[in-house]
């Protein structure tokens, strides 16, 4: 079934748990907020070292993010137990 869209946004950072399985699975492009955190990053922000890293339980254990941003040299720091209890509030 198409329902008309010329391409897909996926801002939600967890939905990109199956951004590889949607893609294998459709002919339109995604543009996942990944590839634009990244892109934005290497634009505006070349040469630094560390980014904080706010997001869900889920989407900070499966490293989505970290492993992109240790792509470009960005190490990736998150919240301690206690301040990721805060951010899931």
């Amino acid at each position: 079934m198409r329902a008309g869209a010329d391409f897909i946004v996926m801002p939600c950072v967890t939905a990109h748990f199956f951004i590889e399985d949607l893609q294998k699975n459709i002919t339109i492009s995604i543009i996942s907020i990944i590839d634009v955190i990244e892109n934005y990053i290497k634009l505006h922000f070349s040469g630094i070292n560390a980014a904080g890293i706010l997001a869900t339980d889920a989407f900070i254990k499966a490293s989505i993010i970290q492993n992109r941003l240790s792509m470009i040299s960005v190490r990736s720091i998150v919240p301690d137990r206690n301040g990721q209890i805060t951010v899931e509030r």
